[in-house]
């Protein structure tokens, strides 16, 4: 569909009906929100509530907390990373002393370099993002060498992918993934999606 969204003074571009997908889906029903409305007449960031930490911003996922602050912080000195078991992240529970000088690493039959059940490639990423990588986020080699692991070579990759093909499950996924990558593109403002017109 082309054109523009028919309520007036709006501009955005027509998706279903002759209105855009703001006008279509309707809007938060929280007073001065202005983001489009998933569930129960409000946006995701009202529906699942803000984490209840100061000044945080995040949406709440568990027991009025982001998943940062639930999980909280690795009790390691300056470790920075989330929190993943016994106070410690993925990196200093699972493989505390992972990284070090001692590490000998061997090259698999398939040309991947391992240790310690850890694929190189993927932990040279978890150390450049300063987390442990999600289950759905796996690292590919730019040049397809397999054992060239400098981190210019590695791209982040990200398998998931929205439930079904609706315009509403879709939104959704969009909005949960930006809350992961790109927190700051929701936080705090109101947002916009713009659809090129067809």
């Amino acid at each position: 569909m082309s054109g523009t969204c028919s309520i007036e003074g709006c501009g955005n571009a027509a998706y279903v009906a002759g209105k855009c997908v703001k006008h279509h889906l309707g809007t938060c029903s929280i007073e001065g929100c202005g983001n489009v409305a998933k569930a129960a007449g409000k946006c995701v960031k009202h529906h699942l509530g803000i984490c209840s930490i100061e000044d945080c911003g995040n949406v709440g996922y568990v027991a009025g907390k982001c998943n940062k602050h639930h999980a909280g912080m690795c009790s390691i000195e300056g470790c920075g990373n989330f929190a993943k078991a016994a106070g410690k992240c993925e990196k200093h529970h699972v493989r505390p002393n992972f990284g070090g000088s001692a590490v000998k690493w061997a090259t698999t039959s398939d040309g991947y370099i391992i240790s310690r059940g850890v694929l190189q490639h993927r932990w040279v990423m978890e150390q450049h993002l300063g987390r442990a990588l999600l289950a759905n986020e796996n690292v590919h080699h730019l040049n397809g060498q397999r054992d060239d692991n400098r981190i210019e070579n590695l791209e982040l990759w990200s398998k998931s992918q929205p439930n079904g093909q609706r315009v509403d499950d879709k939104t959704a996924w969009a909005i949960e993934w930006l809350s992961v990558y790109q927190p700051g593109l929701l936080a705090n403002k109101p947002y916009q999606l713009k659809l090129s017109a067809a």
